[in-house]
């Protein structure tokens, strides 16, 4: 017996307080991850945009070779 309480009691106490903390470090991480996800997101639309900006170049310079080869 602890503090006067049956063991289940003691379990159950223990159980309930673990839970309770493991509710608070997952709402305390919220913000983080939300903001993970933003940096993630903003990463992988960088990345389309450059690739997007590699294409537009590789077109203009077949554009700028074929003008020339007109001329």
């Amino acid at each position: 017996m602890l503090f006067g309480l049956p063991w289940f009691a003691v379990i159950a106490i223990l159980a309930i307080s673990g839970g309770m903390i493991f509710l608070y470090k997952e709402k305390e991480l919220a913000p983080e991850e939300k903001s993970l996800f933003y940096v993630r997101e903003a990463n992988g639309l960088r990345g389309h945009i450059e690739r997007l900006q590699q294409r537009i170049e590789h077109l203009e310079s077949k554009v700028t070779k074929k003008s020339s080869n007109e001329l």
